[in-house]
């Protein structure tokens, strides 16, 4: 078992994993520490990143001259429209922006949702999947998502862009895994030391950009929204050919053919 600094800080170590003859399986990530490792993921969201009580506790509204504005939006929470089809593993709920299969209605401001979260570490990841179907106009139909300290109450001015996709971004009416993000990477160690927790805001937004009601397009969802951090993650694996060879085959051919025992495949993984 190992740990750095950074570990220290963050709260996390490496254990490392051999096999019986002591060669290298992999190596895991866990919470907490080697005397006390943690036994469960740490999830901030819950049902707010499943949506499966609708909309629960994301405010809807608007951005109006950087700031939020709580009201209405196109923004809905819970069961996801009949011409978007759940993404694998899911309950098939989430957020979708538009009204049923079509975003024809909204404005062309930036609508939002916001959600309050308390205890953030700069460790936490913010992951999700992500459904487009919208335009091929450069700058319109824009997806993002933004974090702010809790401390900067409704003003977005100091927001943190944490994802982005808009009409010139391939929208493939599939779902989508985008890599994972730390939101506290975002913010300058001043804003957020190592070793604190923030209160921050989610925001997920889109901008149509004009007033015109296309005939084409469903809109945007997301699907499976999680903050925070798994007990365990694998960072990287080693896997090896053979000790021998197979029962029945040839002893001199197979020896020729394959590099006994000697690693084969080597995986490493972004955040786990």
């Amino acid at each position: 078992m190992t740990r750095d600094a950074l570990g220290r800080a963050r709260g996390y170590f490496f254990r490392h994993v051999y096999d019986a003859q002591g060669r290298p399986l992999r190596t895991e990530r866990v919470l907490g520490t080697p005397q006390s490792p943690a036994s469960s993921d740490v999830e901030r969201l819950g049902t707010d990143g499943t949506l499966s009580g609708g909309l629960g506790s994301w405010v809807s509204g608007s951005i109006v001259t950087d700031a939020f504005v709580a009201g209405n939006s196109h923004w809905r929470g819970g069961a996801l429209p009949s011409c978007i089809p759940a993404p694998a593993g899911s309950t098939g709920t989430g957020l979708s922006f538009g009204d049923g299969c079509s975003y024809a209605a909204a404005s062309s401001g930036r609508e939002a949702v916001r959600l309050a979260v308390s205890g953030a570490t700069k460790d936490d990841l913010l992951s999700f999947k992500e459904w487009r179907d919208v335009r091929s106009a450069s700058g319109a139909d824009a997806l993002e998502i933004w974090a702010t300290l809790q401390s900067s109450g409704d003003g977005v001015g100091p927001r943190r862009l944490l994802y982005r996709a808009d009409g010139g971004t391939a929208s493939l009416r599939t779902w989508l895994s985008p890599p994972p993000v730390r939101p506290g990477d975002f913010f300058s160690a001043s804003e957020w030391p190592e070793g604190a927790t923030r209160d921050v805001y989610l925001y997920v937004t889109f901008r149509k950009g004009d007033s015109s009601s296309p005939a084409t397009g469903a809109g945007a969802a997301l699907a499976d929204l999680r903050l925070g951090r798994k007990a365990v993650e694998v960072v990287a694996e080693t896997a090896y050919d053979e000790t021998s060879c197979p029962t029945g085959a040839p002893s001199a051919s197979c020896a020729a053919l394959k590099p006994l025992g000697k690693p084969t495949t080597v995986r490493a993984y972004e955040a786990g």
